[in-house]
């Protein structure tokens, strides 16, 4: 019977280690997985920036452009 318990004991250690292991990967790839997606998160807001910039540049430009015209025709 002792050798029993024994046995029972270490299938479970050796599940318990199996279950360890598995959540330590899923942990890990789940980390990869997030830094990733906060590398891609960070480009797309530096897209944001620089096309807001952009927009910002042509806005000034094209106020720069209608004074003149203005005046122009003055």
């Amino acid at each position: 019977m002792f050798i029993q318990y024994y046995l029972i004991g270490g299938a479970l250690l050796a599940i318990s280690r199996s279950f360890a292991l598995l959540e330590a990967k899923a942990k890990a790839g789940l980390k990869v997985q997030i830094e990733k997606l906060q590398l891609e998160r960070d480009e797309f807001q530096r897209m944001v920036i620089r096309n807001q910039e952009r927009l910002n540049q042509v806005m000034v430009e094209k106020k720069k452009e209608c004074r003149s015209g203005m005046e122009i025709m003055r």
